[in-house]
């Protein structure tokens, strides 16, 4: 089975790496696209189904931009110098 996703994935109770997606680049809009990792492995399946990981490229794409989005203004609403700049980036259009 095939999930996407960023990063990698620890198992604790092998404490080790159990998978690493390396989905880290961006496309042209600025948004990270997922990496995807395979496995048959019945127990590895289980456990990324149970962190939430997505089996459908689509959907992990939009998990993503959600994320990405809320990240934005997170970081807008603690910084008032980039919330400024934001607004009159948007004053320039």
């Amino acid at each position: 089975m095939k999930f996407y996703g960023i990063g990698q994935v620890w198992n604790k109770e092998m404490k080790k790496i159990l998978c690493s997606f390396g989905g880290t680049n961006f496309d042209g809009n600025g948004y990270t696209i997922p990496g995807a990792y395979e496995t048959s492995d019945e127990k590895e399946i289980k456990l990324l189904k149970e962190l939430g990981y997505e089996t459908d490229f689509q959907r992990a794409i939009e998990k993503l931009r959600k994320s990405d989005s809320d990240k934005v203004k997170e970081q807008r609403a603690k910084s008032p110098t980039l919330k400024s700049q934001v607004e009159a980036d948007q004053g320039e259009k």
